[in-house]
């Protein structure tokens, strides 16, 4: 689990480390905001899976690219329960695709 603060953040390590299997990704961040990080990931990675987590409900991914390309929709406040539950459904779906990387 690699923890990092804002867009610029996120994608610099996902260019400066190794490839990561999933990434949760809030819509609210400081200095880069959640779409944009989430086109630039997508550019970087288009594997990765990308799972959107955030306070607002899921309309904020109602629209393109996000509507097609997100793996997974966490609400929040939300329990370990159903972050386990939403991780193993995309690693499921990666599995079944042959995608997955170990």
């Amino acid at each position: 689990v690699t923890v990092v603060r804002g867009g610029k953040e996120a994608l610099a390590t996902s260019k400066k480390e190794r490839q990561f299997d999933a990434v949760i990704l809030d819509m609210n961040m400081p200095t880069m905001g959640g779409k944009e990080t989430f086109i630039r990931l997508k550019e970087l990675d288009p594997n990765v899976s990308v799972i959107i987590s955030t306070g607002y409900s899921n309309s904020v991914v109602d629209e393109a690219p996000l509507r097609d390309s997100v793996d997974a929709f966490l609400q929040k406040p939300y329990q370990i329960e159903e972050l386990s539950k939403t991780m193993h459904h995309v690693f499921s779906k990666k599995r079944n695709t042959g995608t997955i990387i170990s």
